[in-house]
């Protein structure tokens, strides 16, 4: 008995530790620091996902293939998101709301897929969605982005075409630079 109280502190006290050590680790990142201005108008259409850190929305048994993202901004100023994917059994679709929480930074953006407006109306489900790198623009639209979160589990790299080697390699440096890996990211596209 004296045994068994002893082996279930121990495991108490080392959970405790990994607790506080992941807390400590999850602080300890740097601040992601995002572009210095986005012109939300340049940045509405749609885009291909080029690259993304595989995640469990669009990944699993059947991931999402040839993803597009298409945003489009309402009167009120958020923005409709449309989420596209090719999955074995067909066209998958979500559509989610991001809206900017602080409008001296409009390049941090809030997220929400929730289905449930009341849900999106109190900010349950919102996730953060910053833009870190902005290609140039080409016909009044950004050309590329980098997007990520400050935990650093999500990241996609959009395109509204493809893109040759070098501007691959420079998002990657840029994503590098922010404390993601380049073996983070993945490619699924079929085209």
């Amino acid at each position: 008995m004296r045994m068994d109280l002893l082996r279930r502190s121990t495991t108490g006290i080392g959970i405790l530790i990994l607790c506080i050590g992941s807390c400590i680790s999850a602080s300890s990142k740097e601040p992601l620091e995002t572009v210095n201005e986005l012109d939300l108008v340049k940045y509405l259409g749609t885009w291909q996902e080029l690259y993304r850190i595989p995640n469990s929305f669009q990944d699993g048994e059947d991931p999402c293939m040839d993803t597009t993202a298409t945003y489009r901004r309402r009167k009120d100023g958020k923005i409709v998101v449309l989420n596209r994917c090719q999955r074995s059994t067909g066209t998958d679709e979500a559509t989610g709301l991001a809206y900017v929480p602080n409008p001296e930074d409009n390049s941090r953006l809030k997220m929400n897929f929730t289905g449930i407006w009341l849900l999106r109306a109190i900010g349950i489900g919102d996730g953060n969605y910053y833009v870190l790198g902005l290609g140039p623009v080409e016909d009044r639209q950004y050309a590329w982005a980098l997007v990520g979160e400050p935990g650093r589990k999500y990241g996609w790299i959009l395109s509204r075409s493809s893109l040759n080697p070098k501007t691959i390699t420079r998002i990657f440096e840029i994503a590098e630079e922010q404390g993601y890996s380049r073996d983070q990211f993945k490619s699924f596209r079929t085209n």
